[in-house]
């Protein structure tokens, strides 16, 4: 078995906010997703896999993976089916017989299945287009996109989430799929109501970017760092807006709230009571 976690937690051990893990575990990474398909941390993970299997190669892989891990998960699960990972990891000259160890493993049929549990999806090449941003995403995806929106892996790879989970929030709403199948999200369910994507007030964000374009003109972004900078002035615009404009803050506030608990719902911990059916 083996397992890639998610990003780390927001605060430190001293309960202080980590600027360093939100910026490269958080921020970094999953712009890298939107804006590649790709990510910083598969290269370790590639490796990490590979010597896994050097040191147990004639057992069975099972993969598992969590948020970030989720989606690294899928790219393993890729990279093992096709046996491609061998070649990624060893194929300079220096790596010896390490190549053959690990191909000999995959063609042997040893890898068997892969759980993802809110795992961050692939975006489509004009996922942003949904909100009113000229931006070209997945430009360069770890994954072939015909692949991963096809469903050669529906009996490989098995993405579970909750219903009101950040990520699957996103997913829904910007065009977006994950490697294999999604199973049909499990609820999650505070005070005896049940919360999914469909709560949060999708369009109050795509009509405040729109008025925003009306006034500064369309968003367009070529790289990261241009998209980062628009971002920015989107927001100093919006916080100008909710300080002069009530009827403006009032639906601000009816969006950001409309988001409240898909934070907490992306932990692993809320699929804990449904391990039964997971199982």
């Amino acid at each position: 078995m083996i397992a890639l976690r998610g990003s780390d937690e927001f605060e430190n051990e001293d309960g202080d906010l980590d600027v360093g893990n939100i910026f490269t575990d958080w921020l970094m990474t999953n712009v890298d997703i939107l804006v590649d398909g790709d990510n910083t941390q598969l290269k370790k993970a590639k490796e990490f896999v590979a010597e896994v299997i050097l040191e147990n190669e004639d057992s069975q892989i099972y993969v598992v993976g969590h948020s970030l891990g989720g989606f690294n998960a899928q790219v393993i699960s890729y990279y093992l089916e096709e046996n491609l990972l061998g070649e990624d990891v060893y194929g300079g000259w220096f790596s010896g017989n390490k190549r053959e160890v690990v191909e000999k493993s995959l063609s042997d049929g040893n890898y068997q299945f892969t759980r993802t549990f809110n795992a961050a999806p692939f975006f489509g090449e004009r996922a942003l287009d949904a909100i009113g941003i000229d931006m070209d995403t997945s430009t360069n995806p770890a994954v072939p996109l015909d692949v991963v929106f096809g469903e050669t892996y529906n009996d490989k790879v098995y993405n579970h989430q909750m219903s009101f989970d950040v990520l699957h929030v996103i997913g829904q709403w910007l065009p977006s799929n994950k490697l294999g199948v999604e199973v049909p999200a499990f609820d999650y369910n505070v005070d005896g109501k049940v919360h999914d994507y469909e709560d949060v007030q999708f369009q109050t964000l795509v009509d405040v970017i729109a008025a925003y374009e009306d006034e500064k003109g369309p968003i367009e972004a070529g790289h990261r760092v241009e998209l980062g900078r628009e971002m920015y002035y989107l927001y100093k615009w919006i916080d100008k807006q909710i300080d002069n404009d009530s009827d403006f803050s009032n639906r601000w506030t009816e969006l950001t709230s409309s988001m409240d608990g898909v934070v907490p719902a992306h932990g692993l911990r809320n699929f804990y009571k449904y391990y039964n059916e997971i199982k």
